[in-house]
Formats: C-alpha cells, structure tokens, sequence
C-alpha cells in the first residue's frame, strides 16, 4: 500500500485503470462475446469476464509473448480457462479475423500503450527509471531493437521528408549527403 500511495506500481503488478468506469459503460451481460485488444496483465478481461457470470466468452490478444504467458496462467488459476477465455498472441489489427472466427463482439475494449510489467523491467527495453538495453519492441522475437536502428530505413525516412519539403537549394544539398552517407556504410 506504501508503494501504491506513492502513485508507483509494486514489482511485479499492474493495476488496471477505470476498471469500475469501463464495465459500467459496456453493460456486459452473460452470454456475450467480447474482444480485449490488449490483454496486458489481464485486470480489464477478467472483470469482463466475471461479468459473464460463466456464460459467454472472451477473446483477447496481445503481441508481449512474455506477459501473455504470465496472464494465460494467472487466469487459469482463477478459473478462467480456454472455455471462456481463447488468447491470440497477435496485434489486434487482426480483429477482423478473430471477430469472423466468433460469430461478431458484442462489446470491445482496446487500452492502448505500454504498461508497467514493460516499464518496470529494465529488461524490456522500455524503462526510464533504470539503466538497461534500449529495445522498445513488445515482443523481443520480432524486428529490430531500437538501440541497433536500420541506417538504410533511417536515412530512407529522413531522405523521404527532405524530398516531401525541399524549398530550397540547402535541401538538395542534405539529400545528396544523405544519399552518399547510407552508400558509404553499406560498402565498408
């Protein structure tokens, strides 16, 4: 409760916000089907959950291989198992697929950004609070970190906006040093 007073969140938990809010503007009855774009550490789904009172089903995805693991199990434990909870580990721009596989959704929440299991651990590649790797991605299987950037698709973006605003002769100048800047690294 100290740590929670102090407006951080204790190692190892996630408290879900305007958990009360929400449920009172979805109106959940049993027997729904609902979509939880982020499940996260699962607070939001299992309230929505608990309001189908075992009747119904959930559907939740998430890109946080680590996290989702962590949740599926947690959930299990209270008893909310595949019968009434089915987990993609996928980016919820799928939501097209997964509302066909359903049958629809009567009701969806989508609690967009990073949470504190990704802030809190330095590991992750999120954290400001403490020293670790810089990454920024959710799932560490997938693309590249964001401490080992793509100089070609840096200078490709940058290159693409000099271009999209160029006025003057100063811009072609910048274009031209970034052309030949990429060109020189590649052929080390």
């Amino acid at each position: 409760q100290h740590v929670i007073g102090k407006g951080n969140t204790p190692a190892g938990m996630h408290i879900s916000i305007m958990v009360d809010e929400i449920l009172d503007f979805l109106k959940i009855q049993p027997g729904e089907t609902g979509f939880d774009a982020t499940l996260g550490y699962g607070g939001h789904t299992k309230a929505m959950m608990e309001c189908l009172h075992g009747e119904g089903h959930m559907y939740a995805t998430d890109v946080d291989p680590e996290e989702s693991a962590k949740t599926k199990k947690r959930l299990e434990e209270q008893g909310f198992g595949e019968r009434i909870l089915t987990i993609k580990l996928q980016n919820f721009c799928t939501i097209d697929e997964i509302a066909k596989e359903a049958g629809g959704f009567d009701f969806i929440l989508a609690d967009l950004g990073v949470s504190s299991m990704q802030i809190d651990n330095p590991k992750r590649g999120f954290s400001f609070r403490a020293d670790g790797p810089l990454d920024l991605r959710l799932n560490q299987e997938k693309g590249i970190s964001a401490a080992e950037p793509d100089p070609q698709k840096c200078a490709g973006r940058l290159r693409h906006e000099y271009v999209l605003y160029a006025k003057n002769e100063d811009s072609v100048k910048r274009i031209k040093s970034i052309d030949s800047k990429t060109k020189n690294y590649y052929n080390k």
